[in-house]
């Protein structure tokens, strides 16, 4: 996220990065607050999935490629532009269920950092009873420490942002239907 630049309602602009590569969304929601223009700063970067793809490795790379539908070009054209951007960054990939594992991976993160747990549309393949767990396993590691949920389709189509600390999920936003592609989303201060 912090290696993007991004363009709101064509009018909005963040700009992280030297890159050409601008991410355009519109907000149909309320208005996005002065802080979206704050740089995060990212300490640490870990993935987990069954099957990462390796973005240096050309095979795998042509696959995460063909993924995308013929017709969306400018889809790919952002994909072809951010590829550079995610070879030059430090990313830990991990081959794993995110479940079994995350708990263990908490722990090596730095305590002083904010912990961000996210996902998108992955959590549409996750079987219902594993959704379950993988919120249980969230509450388990907010026994040591406070984190962020992140997510989407997971029990419903509705973006969320949950604070879970002590096992108890507090929902700090929750934004109604984004497109699935992010060309729009309904901003909610809550």
């Amino acid at each position: 996220m912090d290696q993007y630049n991004y363009t709101y309602n064509r009018k909005l602009s963040v700009i992280n990065s030297a890159s050409d590569l601008v991410l355009t969304s519109d907000n149909q929601g309320e208005e996005l607050p002065h802080s979206i223009s704050n740089s995060i700063v990212v300490g640490q970067r870990i993935g987990i999935d069954l099957n990462p793809i390796d973005v240096h490795n050309e095979a795998e790379l042509r696959w995460l490629q063909a993924l995308i539908w013929p017709e969306h070009h400018e889809r790919r054209s952002m994909l072809n532009k951010a590829i550079p951007i995610l070879k030059g960054l430090d990313i830990q990939l991990l081959r794993g269920d995110a479940i079994n594992i995350l708990k263990e991976i908490s722990s090596t993160i730095d305590q002083q950092a904010i912990l961000v747990v996210y996902h998108t549309h992955v959590a549409n393949q996750i079987p219902s009873a594993l959704r379950l767990e993988l919120i249980e396993c969230l509450q388990e590691i907010s026994k040591q420490r406070p984190l962020y949920h992140c997510y989407n389709n997971l029990f419903d189509y509705q973006l969320h942002q949950d604070f879970i600390h002590q096992t108890e999920i507090t929902t700090v936003r929750t934004m109604d239907q984004p497109d699935g592609h992010a060309r729009w989303f309904t901003w909610a201060n809550n």
